[in-house]
């Protein structure tokens, strides 16, 4: 039985075609949005979140309306990394509350976890004033368990903010 040439390359090509709509549907990426509260990481997401996941299985989740948890009040826009089920950094493009300071700029902030104390260092995208203390762009703000301790800027030293109350002595 012979198959003509002409066959054979119609079913290759139809193959090659099934082959590739295939490839598109399994790794096409759509957004996905919550359809109910969800708490994850102590704070909880409202409806309508969207959510992806990132190249090892980590949730991403983006907020679509602003709203309050891990330390801050967040504006809609504001996007959430998880890692094992914590938040392990977080990018607001708009102005933001965290540790009850108000910033009026873009910032990224990344969460440290030590037992039960978190740490989270904020990057600043712009000038800002804390205390008196001028800081430029690209400083790091540290916090210990949303308290800030220090700020370190590049080429400058790491300034010490005296923050809690030691009722030992």
């Amino acid at each position: 039985m012979m198959i003509s040439m002409k066959k054979f390359l119609l079913f290759l090509a139809l193959l090659m075609a099934v082959t590739g709509l295939h490839y598109l549907v399994v790794n096409w990426k759509t957004d996905e949005y919550l359809a109910y509260e969800m708490e994850l990481g102590g704070m909880n997401f409202p409806v309508g979140t969207r959510y992806q996941s990132d190249v090892d299985e980590n949730l991403i989740l983006t907020l679509q309306e602003g709203t309050k948890g891990a330390g801050g009040i967040w504006p809609a826009g504001t996007t959430f990394y998880f890692e094992g089920g914590q938040i392990f950094g977080i990018e607001v493009n708009q102005k933001f509350q965290f540790a009850e300071f108000d910033f009026y700029q873009a910032a990224k902030i990344a969460f440290k976890y030590q037992g039960e104390q978190v740490k989270h260092v904020v990057q600043l995208t712009r000038n800002k004033s804390l205390d008196g203390v001028s800081l430029k762009r690209d400083c790091l703000l540290k916090f210990n368990d949303y308290i800030l301790d220090s700020a370190v800027c590049p080429n400058d030293k790491e300034v010490f903010f005296k923050r809690r109350v030691d009722l030992s002595n």
